[in-house]
């Protein structure tokens, strides 16, 4: 299992050595996105316990954050690096606005 989560977490190689140093760059960028909203939602349980299923706007906030983090690794590791650092920037912008 061990095998399975370092092979998940590590970035994408491709032949071209800028793209793999680009899609090294993303991996971060989402793992950090990632490990962040874990955080969040520890800490928001942690201190709201009752009130965090109150306000729906929270878990929302959370699932889609994984989610689109989720689908911007399958993107980056198809080779659509260009796409997912676009994406992430609009997905990032998006997060800030709406939540």
């Amino acid at each position: 299992m061990l095998t399975w989560i370092k092979q998940f977490l590590a970035p994408p190689v491709f032949q071209d050595p800028e793209k793999t140093r680009v899609s090294r760059l993303l991996n971060n960028m989402l793992q950090a996105l990632l490990g962040m909203t874990v955080l969040a939602a520890v800490a928001l349980v942690g201190m709201e316990a009752r009130s965090f299923f109150r306000d729906w706007t929270s878990p929302v906030t959370i699932v889609a954050t994984v989610a689109v983090v989720l689908f911007l690794r399958f993107l980056m590791r198809r080779g659509h690096i260009q796409l997912t650092g676009a994406l992430l920037s609009l997905a990032l912008v998006a997060i800030g606005v709406f939540s």
